[in-house]
């Protein structure tokens, strides 16, 4: 192939591609809905403001909207760009399991999340417009990753060693090493010590964020 018509075929494929970037499809209730990154950031901007957070998705990544909610008497795993219309519901809310292929991306919830164990993933952005209610171990201590909820953030333990949450309602922390930010600036701490904490979990200050998903990953079945 000469250089020319190497370069009339790039150009063809390049136009594809924008052609495809630019179709829309009809989205469909209580399915996963593939989206080109156009129609999936539009979607996304009628519910949340990223101005401040600089989001944008990266080339060829799999973007996917959901309309309805979401429910799992056992664990929840989304994949890398997720944006939910509603609410979810699960034992686990994983998003560090080995059924997804490669860290980072976005959830995007306009609901709340419900469930008894979270975990977020390295370069995770999580948004709920909701509450974030976990009933037992938030784990979000994961580099460069951001959780930010729009109303109130509930949990029994807080793993959140230097990464913080966000938060636009109130904050109720029963144990847990780390803290959360309210909209106002104001750091809101667990009620119970680090010390505390830790034997409540029987753990030690050298416990990570993968051990503590191997924990979850445990107690999820009791």
């Amino acid at each position: 192939m000469n250089f020319f018509s190497w370069f009339k075929s790039k150009k063809t494929q390049n136009i594809d591609k924008r052609e495809k970037e630019l179709e829309k499809i009809e989205l469909l209730p209580n399915v996963f809905n593939e989206v080109s990154e156009r129609q999936f950031f539009e979607e996304v901007n009628k519910y949340f403001d990223l101005q401040k957070y600089g989001v944008g998705a990266y080339n060829d990544e799999k973007l996917e909207i959901f309309i309805g909610d979401l429910y799992s008497s056992s664990e929840i795993n989304l994949a890398q760009n997720v944006l939910v219309v509603g609410n979810i519901r699960a034992k686990w809310i994983n998003l560090t399991s080995e059924k997804i292929i490669d860290s980072g991306g976005y959830l995007f919830v306009t609901g709340n999340l419900d469930c008894d164990y979270f975990s977020n993933d390295f370069n995770k952005f999580v948004f709920v417009n909701g509450s974030l209610i976990v009933k037992k171990i938030l784990n979000t201590e994961f580099e460069d990753s951001c959780l930010v909820v729009g109303k109130d953030l509930v949990t029994e333990y807080f793993h959140g060693i230097d990464i913080w949450a966000e938060v636009g309602g109130s904050i109720d922390i029963n144990y847990g090493w780390g803290y959360c930010r309210d909209f106002d600036g104001k750091n809101v701490f667990p009620k119970n010590d680090i010390m505390t904490s830790l034997e409540f979990l029987g753990i030690d200050k050298d416990f990570g964020t993968e051990q503590m998903n191997e924990l979850i990953s445990k107690a999820k079945g009791k």
